[in-house]
């Protein structure tokens, strides 16, 4: 019998045995096939290596901004675990952050829980400063002159 290791964690073992394990019927021994072990992280890292494999790459990094934005014009409440999907954070991350926080433009606070106990949270934009402010320069004009006014006629 002998063992072959992979990497220094020994994670792969395969282990062919020359002696007989059993024998048939007819009392001719069967040999063994070779047997191959894995280690469990082992085999939830390959699993998970072939799902990735399995799904489609071609999503838009800025995929996930609209469908933030989905999210907020349709007043969908996401839970924990798919706002941590959608911004590329663990779970425990958003919980930490309280009750109201601030990523990609948008305010995410907690409104309640879910199905299965997530929290629930709803989407605002922030504040309006984003907003572009108007680009005349005749209300700026009047609301100076109006005052410009005031002050000599008083």
């Amino acid at each position: 019998m002998f063992r072959q290791q992979l990497g220094s964690n020994s994670d792969l073992v395969a282990t062919p045995t020359a002696e007989p394990s059993v024998y048939n019927s007819m009392g001719s021994p069967n040999y063994s096939e070779p047997t191959i072990s894995l280690q469990p992280s082992v085999l939830v890292g390959a699993i998970e290596a072939v799902v990735k494999r399995l799904i489609p790459t071609n999503r838009s990094r800025l995929n996930y901004l609209r469908e933030l934005e989905e999210a907020y014009e349709k007043g969908w409440l996401l839970s924990t675990s798919e706002l941590a999907d959608l911004l590329g954070l663990n779970q425990k991350t958003i919980t930490n952050y309280g009750q109201e926080f601030n990523d990609a433009g948008l305010i995410f606070a907690r409104v309640g829980t879910r199905k299965g106990g997530e929290i629930a949270w709803s989407i605002d934009k922030e504040s309006s400063w984003a907003e572009p402010l108007p680009s005349s320069s005749k209300g700026v004009k009047e609301a100076f002159s109006k005052a410009f006014l005031y002050l000599i006629y008083e």
